[in-house]
């Protein structure tokens, strides 16, 4: 994983930056990411990220009410 490149989680979620990789551990990356105006940060294993959209949506559920 290069420094800049834009990634996902697997599983799916909003697009990553990748910054650094951990020092101790080159198999996880630091990423950052935007929730509204709200920068946000975590480190990941690459094994959890790609680098193509996952289809799944970060949408909450809907619900519906029923009767």
């Amino acid at each position: 994983m290069e420094t800049g490149k834009i990634v996902w989680l697997k599983s799916g979620g909003p697009k990553m930056t990748v910054g650094n990789k951990n020092v101790h551990d080159s198999r996880y990356v630091r990423c950052a990411w935007f929730i509204g105006n709200d920068l946000k940060e975590g480190e990941f294993h690459i094994d959890q990220l790609t680098e193509v959209e996952p289809k799944t949506s970060m949408k909450p559920p809907r619900i519906t009410a029923v009767g």
